[in-house]
């Protein structure tokens, strides 16, 4: 009897691994097959995918913490400075200032012009001066005679905040006929420039806390019997008495506005406040649309008609801030505090 080969007998599996198997990536002990070429492909974009979702949501988060801290640490200051008029008796001022890093510090006509590293918002408490200072000790107007500045000092028992890099304090632009749906902010200084025409423009703003605690619109009486256009909230920052001159070249409302460090302008006082995300703006809009003083008075969206640097900054801040910023309101018997969610 003899023996063949039966044909329809399974090949034996460790012999002929190697058909077909050109297109594999691997396969392990037991003889089964990994993953395909394209099959990883797929795995690794889906991979890519989520790390790619995790670190945006990831930066989302921090810059949301980031900023309800900034509008915390503008409530808190605010409280703070609420609390020493009402314990010192009498009126405080709560005003945001701009503050440099710089890498050098040079000058320039006697302005400081070094390159600058960072510039942040700074929160200043201030309280007011028990004398009155005649304006026309400092200033050359033809009704300085008849304008009083109520001066302020920095407080010693207020410790300077330093709100995180972008993030800035908004108030509504009451002055020059505007209604409160224009806002206006801290400038932002340019590296070793003393080009005016090239600079933005912004101002001081700054809430008033009288003695009781509530909100003070203007501080009245004293001055003269013509008190004229009335008495202006100045902050002196250098502590000498007098208000620093401001820049003059501004066409118009030259001290109501400023764009150099330490300046000393007329400070606007705000019914209310905004708080918002500079860096997040900007990426937004062409800054260099923003450049030098020239401003309208009154002017009507859409923003991109205007071609005036300060009314079309003020208008694209406007824009930004009535969407995005948080909102910061007071009560009008009790000066407290209440951030109004969007």
């Amino acid at each position: 009897m003899s023996t063949s080969t039966n044909s329809s007998k399974p090949l034996n599996p460790r012999r002929t691994h190697c058909r077909g198997i050109s297109h594999r990536v691997g396969f392990n002990a037991g003889g089964t097959h990994g993953f395909t070429l394209i099959e990883l492909m797929v795995v690794i974009g889906i991979l890519i995918s989520l790390a790619t979702l995790t670190a945006i949501s990831v930066s989302k988060v921090t810059k949301d913490a980031r900023f309800s801290k900034s509008v915390s640490q503008v409530m808190n200051a605010l409280e703070n400075a609420r609390t020493l008029a009402i314990k010192e008796h009498r009126p405080v001022l709560l005003t945001f200032t701009v503050k440099t890093e710089r890498v050098d510090n040079t000058t320039s006509a006697g302005l400081l012009t070094g390159n600058i590293k960072k510039q942040w918002t700074r929160i200043v408490a201030a309280r007011l001066r028990d004398e009155l200072v005649n304006a026309s000790a400092t200033q050359t107007t033809a009704t300085a005679g008849s304008n009083f500045m109520d001066m302020f000092e920095p407080h010693p028992n207020f410790t300077p905040v330093d709100l995180p890099e972008g993030i800035k304090v908004a108030a509504p632009q009451l002055d020059y006929e505007r209604n409160d749906d224009v806002w206006i902010t801290q400038p932002t200084f340019r590296d070793n420039n003393t080009n005016f025409a090239e600079m933005e423009y912004g101002s001081l703003i700054g809430v008033m806390f009288s003695a009781d605690g509530s909100i003070l619109s203007r501080i009245t009486g004293g001055g003269s019997a013509n008190i004229g256009m009335g008495r202006f909230v100045v902050l002196d920052i250098d502590q000498d008495g007098l208000q620093r001159q401001v820049n003059s070249s501004e066409n118009a409302s030259g001290w109501f506005t400023y764009n150099i460090e330490n300046e000393e302008p007329n400070i606007q006082l705000a019914p209310f406040l905004s708080v918002f995300n500079d860096a997040a703006m900007r990426e937004l809009f062409d800054v260099n649309n923003w450049k030098g003083g020239s401003y309208k008075a009154a002017w009507v969206p859409p923003c991109s008609a205007l071609s005036d640097g300060r009314s079309r900054m003020n208008c694209e801040q406007s824009e930004f801030i009535n969407q995005f910023g948080e909102k910061i309101y007071f009560n009008r018997y009790t000066g407290r505090a209440e951030v109004m969610k969007r």
